[in-house]
């Protein structure tokens, strides 16, 4: 049992929680950053969501093979992950490591675009589509980012929680005694 279930089931008020309460697992599925590699992953392919058909379904020419996209995707899941996101870096990590995600992406890139059967005019775009979002997901970590939006909101919502309902009170005054005489 979490931490968590035992707080509510302790609570003599948990009944008064409200419904949509965040709780660990609901947010770490609401922030996962599988979702951004989920997307890269289709839009490599030439995939685009169709809402109506609840699908992905190739809407365009793929900018690489299988091939490419597997070993573009291996690489990312080691940068972009419940790890990296919940850690503490600095301007100086990231830039660290945004440097290697660079070094390494030209490089496989230029080396095996053939192999991957790229079109040349894709390169830099496809680039762009990696770094930038390696990007993004490492800035999720400055100075504790995502570890302390997840602490505040646990912490909010225990205190909510654990909060009993308002007393009622017989009140003199109401808006209904305004108009009575």
């Amino acid at each position: 049992m979490t931490e968590e279930q035992q707080l509510q089931q302790s609570s003599p008020h948990a009944y008064y929680s409200p419904p949509a309460i965040a709780t660990i697992p609901n947010l770490l599925q609401q922030t996962n950053p599988d979702v951004i590699l989920e997307l890269i992953e289709h839009h490599l392919k030439g995939e685009v969501w169709q809402e109506q058909e609840k699908k992905w379904a190739v809407k365009y020419s793929p900018f690489l093979n299988e091939k490419g996209v597997n070993t573009i995707m291996t690489m990312l899941r080691g940068l972009i992950n419940h790890n990296t996101i919940l850690s503490n870096l600095g301007d100086k990590d990231i830039a660290n490591l945004m440097h290697g995600v660079i070094d390494q992406i030209v490089i496989l890139l230029y080396t095996r675009w053939k192999e991957f059967e790229i079109d040349k005019a894709h390169l830099t775009p496809i680039a762009d589509l990696i770094c930038n979002n390696a990007f993004f997901s490492l800035k999720r970590a400055y100075d504790n980012g995502e570890r302390d939006f997840y602490t505040k909101s646990i912490q909010e919502n225990r205190v909510v929680a654990q909060r009993p309902p308002p007393e009622r009170q017989d009140r003199k005054f109401s808006f209904g005694n305004i108009f009575k005489t």
